[in-house]
């Protein structure tokens, strides 16, 4: 247990504090945010074409979106600890990128919270700021993926110290987030320099015919799914106390 309030931010916890309420707490929060307000969704919600925000807006979801913000704030609440974490058990051995992967993950956190608690305090930020939600969305996403990418490689690093050669299979898994990213962001290029792109993404998509893999919800969803298991494996694989490599 964290000796104070401070502590608990700092990733001063113990990895069975860690492994044992906050990281099964976040994934069932995160799962159970996502789920039911899907099920709430007017209409069936179809996650191939229809992005997670979706399921947190008043107008597209009012049955179902309080349930979304709740869960992502407590996610990202309970996920927090992760970045002190990780950060004290890499740094001996990577002191730069660990100290960097930290600052991006929390930047990440922070805004995951903020989108969360949105919709319960502004729910028309967009009116108030253009855009607000999905500047703060990439950041979300832009936080996570590269605080995740810089531990790996960090994990990746001491691994190879330790077993030498070994370590290949870290690298190979991490291309698990990876690859639905790099998806996305082909899929949007793609579309920018269409000049008959369709639009936003919507179920009306699959009526078109127009590609699975041109929908950035599809890949926005396995990108999600895909840094939630990084981020499990990276607090499993880490020791329980820091040490040197």
């Amino acid at each position: 247990m964290p000796t104070s309030l401070a502590s608990y931010f700092r990733g001063e916890v113990t990895k069975r504090f860690l492994l044992g309420i906050c990281v099964p707490l976040a994934a069932v929060f995160f799962v159970l945010g996502n789920v039911i307000p899907a099920a709430l969704f007017p209409g069936d919600f179809d996650w191939r074409y229809q992005a997670m925000s979706y399921l947190g807006s008043p107008s597209k979801n009012p049955s179902g979106h309080l349930v979304w913000s709740l869960g992502m704030t407590l996610s990202f609440l309970l996920g927090l600890p992760l970045c002190g974490y990780f950060r004290r058990r890499l740094e001996l051995t990577n002191p730069r990128l660990a100290f960097l992967s930290s600052r991006v993950l929390l930047i990440g956190f922070l805004a995951g919270i903020i989108v969360g608690l949105e919709t319960l305090i502004i729910p028309n930020m967009s009116e108030i700021l253009r855009k607000g939600h999905e500047y703060l969305s990439i950041a979300v996403f832009v936080g996570l993926y590269m605080g995740v990418a810089g531990f790996w490689i960090a994990l990746f690093r001491r691994f190879r110290r330790q077993h030498r050669r070994k370590g290949r299979g870290l690298f190979l898994i991490f291309l698990l987030p990876a690859l639905p990213i790099t998806g996305a962001m082909l899929s949007q290029a793609w579309l920018y320099f269409d000049p008959n792109r369709p639009g936003w993404v919507s179920p009306a998509w699959e009526e078109l015919g127009i590609p699975l893999w041109l929908s950035f919800a599809f890949w926005e969803w396995l990108t999600a799914g895909g840094l939630v298991i990084c981020l499990c494996m990276i607090a499993i694989i880490l020791p329980a106390e820091p040490n040197p490599a």
